[in-house]
């Protein structure tokens, strides 16, 4: 306790600070701390800045990305629905699987039928690749050649490429 009362005797016996001293001791305090909010500021502004200039997903983007997750893992290749979804030669190669597999289903059936235009396309890759086209064709006797859609039925087939030689796996017309 005497220790104690020694301190605070200490301290009534010390001069109060000038306002001279105090001032000059917060011009040093305050652009410190005016130094800190003026960062926090601008690194706010900074972070709104960037949020104000980030692109918006495009939805064709948006319409590629939903399909993948409604196709349980096939990656998106084509959808007319969606302008600009694939390259003209990733184009040219899947209207040659709707080809190959019109061709397959023809050599079954007594109708016979071509190739009128690829819907979808979405592939999975497993030791080479696994293409499953959605397309539409109509019959190759079919008169009215005007109306290429008119007529026309849905087809899937399921086409394999990769390691081993390219074949339709499956191909079968759906019902409408």
């Amino acid at each position: 306790m005497a220790c104690y009362e020694s301190v605070v005797n200490k301290l009534q016996e010390m001069e109060p600070l000038s306002n001279n001293c105090a001032g000059r001791m917060n011009l040093t305090v305050e652009p410190a701390v005016d130094q800190l909010e003026a960062a926090e500021k601008k690194k706010k502004l900074e972070e709104a800045e960037k949020k104000k200039n980030r692109k918006e997903i495009p939805e064709r983007v948006k319409k590629i990305f939903a399909m993948w997750n409604a196709n349980a893992g096939f990656l998106p290749m084509y959808d007319r629905d969606i302008p600009d979804s694939c390259s003209t030669e990733v184009f040219q190669r899947l209207l040659g699987f709707a080809q190959l597999s019109i061709d397959v289903f023809n050599q079954r059936q007594p109708i016979k039928y071509s190739v009128v235009d690829l819907v979808k396309a979405s592939q999975l890759s497993v030791d080479g690749h696994l293409v499953d086209l959605r397309f539409t064709a109509k019959s190759a006797d079919y008169e009215d050649e005007d109306e290429d859609e008119q007529g026309a039925k849905n087809f899937k087939a399921n086409i394999y490429y990769g390691v081993r030689p390219t074949e339709v796996t499956a191909v079968t017309m759906l019902s409408t």
